[in-house]
Order: C-alpha cells, then structure tokens, then sequence
C-alpha cells in the first residue's frame, strides 16, 4: 500500500522550471494572445465586409476550419518545426503540397498541449497515438545514426 501511494505522490509532483523559463512562457503566451486578437480582428473586417467566405471559397476552408486554426495560432508553426527536427525533415526542403498538408493538419489537430509536452520532455514514446502527422511524419523522415533530440534552446521555444 506504500508503495503505490508513492507512486501516486511522484506522479502529482510538479515538474520544476526555472524562472526565466517561465517568464518566457509568459511572454511567448501574451505575444501569441496578441497574434491571436490581431488575427481574429482581420477575419472579423473581412466578414463585415463581405469578403470572408468568398476567402474561403478561394482556400477551400471551412469557417471551423478557420475558428480551429485562429485558436491554434501560432503555437501550430512552432510545434510542426519542432516535430519535423525531431523526425530530421527540414520544412523549407519539402514541397509545396507536403508543406501545406503538413500545416493543415496540424492547425486543426486538438493534441498541442500533448505535443508541447511530448516534445519538451525529449520522450521517445509513441507519437503516433496522438500525432495525426505521424504518418506523414515517418514518410518523410530521414535516417541518421543517433537520434535527434532538441537542444535546450529549441526546447525553450516550445
């Protein structure tokens, strides 16, 4: 019994970050809050005057499609470049189609904050069981001799 409530005690101890780490989250959160307001605001001009949905027509988005990725901005970008380091791919060699699929599948995935904590950790589980990129992901990967794993830095953009 006193065993697994050690196990219970270890599992809800908070992970301990420094304070310039979380002074930097603060900050990434409130700019990308901003990103987020601005983004909104220019979607909410364009439907006042008209031209939203035939934007959209144009995109061949949806208007969930385009509420999910506002919600998903821009955190979606730092995760897809952080998730393709991992997997060796480099976003600029990829083509356009790749790219944008990539992308758009990322933006309207509900799993970031699994990601985000997948890829903070360094963890070598299964991404696939929440990645719906993690196909795509494998395709793509190129091979390397030891694994790729971010640096602190890149952590920190996370």
């Amino acid at each position: 019994m006193e065993k697994h409530d050690q196990t219970i005690s270890r599992q809800r101890t908070p992970q301990r970050y420094s304070a310039g780490a979380c002074v930097d989250a603060i900050k990434r959160y409130l700019a990308d809050f901003g990103r987020r307001a601005a983004f909104r605001a220019e979607l909410a001009e364009l439907d006042r005057n008209g031209y939203l949905d035939r934007m959209l027509d144009d995109l061949g988005l949806t208007r969930w499609e385009v509420n999910r990725i506002a919600k998903s901005y821009p955190e979606a970008e730092r995760l897809l470049a952080n998730m393709a380091y991992r997997h060796n791919i480099l976003l600029q060699d990829l083509d356009a189609r790749s790219l944008y699929a990539l992308r758009h599948t990322c933006m309207l995935c509900s799993a970031h904050r699994i990601c985000r904590r997948w890829l903070q950790h360094g963890e070598n589980s299964d991404f696939k069981k929440f990645c719906p990129n993690a196909g795509t992901f494998e395709a793509l990967s190129k091979p390397v001799a030891t694994e790729a794993t971010p640096s602190d830095d890149l952590r920190k953009m996370i």
